[in-house]
């Protein structure tokens, strides 16, 4: 069946989601993915009202760089200049008072309203609102290590974003 970009209905949770999974024991994966978390969590937590995309894409490419890993970004069919590091939320506060066909309208109208993280882009980080912060990293140096997958979901309440 179809799913909502705005996730399950009765649990109003975003339907737009990726992680990395790994079962393995070795201690190099294990601190590569912990590296990875940490460096977009800083990222996340580092934002402020006002940066711009292109801002934060300087700060993340200093940031790779110090930490040897480079971004391996994503691309979607609603953003065909691709090199984003994630995109707006729109309508993510919906009342509740939606009904299931509400939702599934609403569908394509939310893909093609977010706005996208670019590097070439001058969207700004708001006060009040959400936003993803999606990185694909890889090790410059150990290729043998995997591309992580980190997606944060990244609510700016009152100018302090919270994960």
């Amino acid at each position: 069946g179809r799913k909502s970009p705005r996730g399950e209905a009765r649990a109003r949770i975003a339907g737009d989601f990726g992680c990395t999974l790994y079962f393995g024991d070795d201690p190099a994966v294990h601190e590569h993915i912990g590296r990875c978390e940490r460096v977009m969590r800083d990222l996340a937590s580092a934002l402020r009202p006002g940066t711009t995309s292109a801002e934060l894409h300087r700060q993340a490419a200093r940031r790779f760089e110090a930490e040897n890993l480079v971004n391996h970004p994503s691309r979607s069919i609603h953003d065909p200049a691709g090199g984003n590091l994630g995109h707006s939320i729109p309508n993510a506060f919906p009342s509740g008072t939606e009904s299931r066909a509400d939702i599934d309208d609403d569908r394509d109208a939310i893909a093609r309203g977010r706005r996208f993280l670019s590097p070439r882009g001058e969207l700004e980080i708001p006060s009040v609102g959400c936003f993803t912060l999606e990185g694909q990293l890889a090790d410059r140096a150990r290729s043998a290590l995997p591309i992580v997958l980190v997606h944060l979901l990244v609510r700016m309440d009152d100018g302090a974003p919270v994960l």
